[in-house]
């Protein structure tokens, strides 16, 4: 008869910590772009995930580069996407 396996599995998670650039670029009246990449990433890369904060109503609002957080954006074209 074989050994068979007892007991729960070992499950081992392992934080990992990473360090972004970020850059702003805040229009003066109300509306800042946050871009987050990873360092040494150029900004003409895609390689970036752009946030809108729009403060210019009541209810602030942070919206994504084309509604996706991924990083795949051009921080150079930031005022380019459509943000939700």
């Amino acid at each position: 008869m074989g050994q068979g396996f007892t007991g729960a599995p070992t499950i081992i998670i392992e934080e990992m910590k990473i360090d972004y650039t970020i850059l702003t670029d805040n229009d003066g009246n109300g509306i800042t772009y946050i871009g987050k990449a990873l360092p040494n990433t150029a900004i003409s890369a895609a390689n970036w995930q752009i946030q809108k904060l729009d403060e210019t109503t009541v209810d602030t609002s942070i919206t994504f580069a084309d509604g996706t957080n991924t990083f795949s954006k051009v921080w150079d074209d930031r005022l380019t996407y459509s943000y939700s």
